[in-house]
């Protein structure tokens, strides 16, 4: 993904998100090492109506450090229990998701008419494999049209080192 593509994605996302009382700035003061992408797609959506949550993870994240670049999309990628919820949420065991189905539809309608993902996923890195935070639906629907993988550009949510001050 290219810087410019990068950066039309991180404006699509902060387009997208709906009026809520707690301003933009506030979570990057919060998180000022998260790239603005995971902020937007996954802090600030999930927890915009929630701050108080959202402060409880500043200790964590104070602690973590984020790379981009590509991954081949295969159920190796992931941890036993991403694969595990992959798998039932293919199925249909695990619902309860809000829109579940018509999401579903939509990124299948985009896989098939454009291919794979240009929207980064968001993983997070475990000694046996990466945990899927952001991308489920179009993790799901990539892996049915390609179940031998596919490439897709990915934020990875790593360790800071020692010399990341």
């Amino acid at each position: 993904m290219t810087k410019r593509t990068f950066e039309g994605a991180t404006r699509a996302a902060e387009r997208s998100i709906r009026a809520t009382p707690i301003d933009l700035d506030l979570f990057r003061n919060w998180f000022p090492d998260m790239p603005d992408y995971v902020l937007i797609d996954f802090i600030y959506k999930n927890y915009a109506h929630r701050p108080e949550r959202a402060r409880e993870l500043i200790p964590y994240y104070s602690r973590r450090r984020f790379s981009f670049g590509e991954v081949l999309v295969t159920p190796a990628l992931f941890t036993p229990r991403t694969r595990e919820r992959l798998r039932a949420r293919t199925d249909g065991e695990l619902t309860g998701f809000r829109d579940d189905a018509r999401k579903h539809a939509a990124q299948r309608a985009r896989l098939e008419r454009a291919g794979p993902p240009k929207e980064p996923l968001i993983l997070r890195a475990r000694p046996d494999g990466m945990d899927l935070v952001e991308g489920w639906h179009r993790t799901i629907q990539g892996l049915q049209l390609w179940p031998e993988g596919y490439r897709q550009p990915a934020w990875v949510e790593l360790p800071k080192r020692e010399d990341d001050g």
